[in-house]
């Protein structure tokens, strides 16, 4: 998957469940329809009404830190869960990543210095 399809998993995972707790309401026959402009959503593919109620609502879970009880934040956390569960090992690839690039710096800096020490008595030919 590429670097740009990426970044747009977890913000269009939000964009789902609000989309579906924001403007889905009963209507016969037990389909929930959606108010939310799903055109408005790139790559996202879904009928208008579902069988499915809304995933979500406000008060479900009570959060130590004191964040909003709301269902953008609900679903920001399970956007953010499943971003997580595809790279779980994202902070540690960055991590040596980042010592990676710093010992790539300090390397080459002293093959510089060790080139031009060596070669510093040979005048260059025009």
């Amino acid at each position: 998957m590429s670097e740009s399809k990426v970044h747009l998993v977890a913000p269009l995972t939000a964009a789902a469940l609000i989309a579906q707790q924001v403007g889905s309401n009963a209507i016969r026959d037990g389909l929930f329809l959606s108010r939310f402009p799903v055109t408005s959503l790139p790559y996202f593919i879904a009928a208008a009404s579902t069988h499915m109620p809304p995933p979500l609502s406000d008060g479900q879970v009570k959060y130590d830190d004191g964040s909003p009880e709301t269902v953008n934040q609900y679903a920001t956390d399970v956007a953010a869960f499943l971003m997580w569960a595809a790279e779980p090992h994202l902070e540690v690839r960055k991590e040596y990543g980042f010592r990676v690039i710093i010992f790539l710096l300090i390397f080459g800096a002293l093959v510089y210095m060790t080139k031009r020490k060596i070669w510093h008595e040979t005048a260059p030919s025009h």
